[in-house]
């Protein structure tokens, strides 16, 4: 099996990983500490929403770099 040795594919690829891993985690950061102030529910869907297109561009990400460093 050859593998691809262009950095921008294997970049790619690496790039879209990270979006998911950090669309993933984001909500961490978007609770606050301790439950201190109330969140409406249209916070907690422009989050969800942020999150989802952020894990979308990812994976289309990774997978146009896994189709391209795979010939």
């Amino acid at each position: 099996m050859h593998l691809s040795t262009n950095i921008s594919h294997w970049m790619c690829v690496l790039m879209g990983l990270f979006l998911v891993v950090t669309g993933l985690v984001s909500h961490v950061h978007s609770q606050s500490p301790g439950g201190a102030m109330p969140v409406d529910d249209s916070h907690d869907l422009a989050c969800l929403g942020k999150r989802a297109v952020l894990i979308a561009i990812g994976l289309v990400a990774v997978g146009y770099g896994v189709l391209r460093v795979l010939p």
